[in-house]
C-alpha cells in the first residue's frame, strides 16, 4: 500500500504539473469504495443481501443508492420493505411516505404502507391509505378486502361487508374477502350465511387459515362442538407454527359437559395415528385449553420425541411446565424452540417470563428485550420487562417501559 505522503513527495519532486496531480488524485480516489460503486452496483449488492437474508444488509446498500440519487423512488420504496422485514416499521412508513411524494401514483407504495401501519396498529392511517390505494387504482379488491376487515374491527360491519361485496366483484376468487365477510355475518348472527362464505372461501383457498378458526368459532357458537375442534385442528396443521390463541370461544368452558365427549372423540382419533407429532401437539393443546396440564406435558413430549424439530411442541411443553411451576425445564423447553425458531419473539418472552418467576430478574430482561426488538409494538413485552427492571431496582428505566406500555395500550 502506498504512503499518500510519500506519494506527494514524489509528485512534488519530479516538478508536476497541477493537472497530473488531479489526475493521481483522481484515481487513488477511485480506488476507494464509496467511488467504485454506481447506483447499479449498490442495487445489484442489495439484491444479493436480500438473497442471502442479510436484510440490515440490503438496507444499508440501498441507503448508498438514495445517497448517490435522493430522488430514486424506487430505492425508497425497496428499502422501505427491507425495514419491515426486520419489524422497523415506522422507518418502513418513513421511506414509503418519501417515495409517495417522489410518485404519487405508484398504488403499492400506499398499499405497503397501510400493512406497514397496521403492524403498529394505526388503524385509522391504515385504511386511509388503503382508501388511497383504491383512488389511484379502483379495482384494487385486496385494498378494499383489508379496509373492510378494519371496518370490521371497528364495528363498522355495513361498511365492512359493503367493501367485501365489492372485493368479491372485482375478483369473484378472493378467499380473504369471502372468509371475512362469513365473520362479518357472524357479528350480524347470521350463521348460515356465514357458513356459505366459509365454504367458498375453502374453495378457492384451502390453505388460508383463518377461515378455520372463523369457522370453528361459528361453529362451537352452536353448539358444534366436534366441528370446532376440527376446524381448530386443521388450522394448527396447515401451520403448526401459528401463535394464535386455540379454542377462543369464550363459552367453551361453560360448556364443558358437550365440550368433553367431542375431546374423547379427537383423543380416540389421536391414538390410530400414533406417528404424527401434529395429531399430539393438538391434542395436547386441547388438554392444556382444559387445564390438564400434566396430561399435555405427555402428548407433547410425544410429538417432540417423533419430531425433535417441532418448535410448536417444545413451546407449548414450555407452557404447559410453567403452569405446573416447573420454571427450570420449561426455560429448558423455550430454549430448544428458540435454537429451531431464533427469529420468534414470543419463545424470548416466554423464556423471559419464566426466568423472572425463577428470580433471575437480569435473565429475563435480556430475553424481553430481544423479544422487543422483533417485535417493538408489543405491549406486554415492556409491562413485563418494566416489572423485571423495577424487582431488581432499575426504577427508572422500569418506568419507562410501563410508560411505554400505557402509550401502546393506549391507557
Amino acid at each position: 500500500m502506498i504512503n499518500c505522503k510519500e506519494y506527494n513527495l514524489i509528485f512534488v519532486n519530479e516538478n508536476s504539473s497541477m493537472k497530473n496531480v488531479i489526475a493521481v488524485i483522481l484515481v487513488l480516489f477511485a480506488c476507494l469504495p464509496s467511488f467504485c460503486q454506481s447506483k447499479s452496483d449498490y442495487n445489484k449488492l442489495a439484491v444479493e443481501r436480500y438473497n442471502a437474508k442479510d436484510y440490515k444488509g440490503a438496507i444499508a446498500f440501498f441507503t448508498k443508492v438514495i445517497e448517490l440519487n435522493p430522488k430514486d423512488s424506487m430505492a425508497y420504496f425497496d428499502r422501505a420493505m427491507m425495514k419491515e422485514i426486520v419489524h422497523d416499521y415506522i422507518g418502513a412508513i418513513a421511506d414509503y411516505s418519501r417515495e409517495a411524494e417522489i410518485d404519487p401514483s405508484n398504488s403499492d407504495n400506499y398499499f405497503l404502507r397501510a400493512m406497514a401501519k397496521e403492524k403498529i396498529k394505526n388503524y385509522n392511517g391504515a385504511s386511509a391509505d388503503y382508501s388511497k390505494t383504491i383512488q389511484v387504482v379502483d379495482d384494487n379488491s385486496d385494498a378494499r378486502c383489508f379496509r373492510g376487515i378494519i371496518k370490521a374491527r371497528q364495528n363498522d360491519i355495513a361498511g365492512a361487508i359493503d367493501d367485501f361485496n365489492r372485493s368479491l366483484e372485482i375478483h369473484y376468487d378472493n378467499a380473504k374477502a369471502y372468509s371475512n365477510r362469513g365473520w362479518a355475518k357472524v357479528r350480524l348472527k347470521d350463521y348460515s350465511g356465514a357458513m356459505k362464505d366459509y365454504e367458498l372461501a375453502l374453495k378457492f383457498d384451502s390453505t388460508y387459515i383463518d377461515t378455520y378458526y372463523y369457522r370453528g368459532w361459528t361453529k362451537a357458537e352452536q353448539h358444534d362442538f366436534a366441528g370446532a375442534i376440527e376446524d381448530y385442528s386443521k388450522a394448527i396443521v396447515i401451520n403448526p407454527s401459528e401463535e394464535r390463541e386455540f379454542l377462543q370461544v369464550p363459552n367453551f368452558k361453560h360448556e364443558l359437559d358437550d365440550y368433553m365427549p367431542a375431546l374423547l372423540k379427537y383423543r380416540r382419533e389421536v391414538q390410530i395415528n400414533s406417528s404424527n407429532d401434529g395429531a399430539y401437539c393438538n391434542r395436547g393443546i386441547l388438554e392444556a385449553y382444559l387445564e390438564e396440564y400434566k396430561d399435555a406435558v405427555k402428548d407433547f413430549s410425544k410429538a417432540v420425541k417423533i419430531n425433535k424439530k417441532n418448535p410448536l411442541a417444545l413451546y407449548r411443553r414450555g407452557l404447559a411446565k410453567e403452569q405446573l411451576g416447573k420454571y427450570k425445564a420449561a426455560k429448558k423447553d423455550f430454549s430448544r424452540a428458540l435454537k429451531i425458531s431464533p427469529e420468534n419473539e414470543n419463545y424470548y418472552y416466554r423464556r423471559g417470563f419464566v426466568k423472572s418467576c425463577a428470580g433471575d430478574q437480569q435473565g429475563a430482561i435480556e430475553d424481553y428485550s430481544k423479544a422487543i426488538e422483533l417485535d417493538p409494538y408489543d405491549a406486554e413485552f415492556y409491562f413485563q420487562r418494566g416489572n423485571a427492571k423495577i424487582k431488581s431496582g432499575q426504577l427508572e428505566s422500569g418506568n419507562a417501559d410501563l410508560m411505554q406500555y400505557k402509550k401502546l395500550t393506549g391507557q
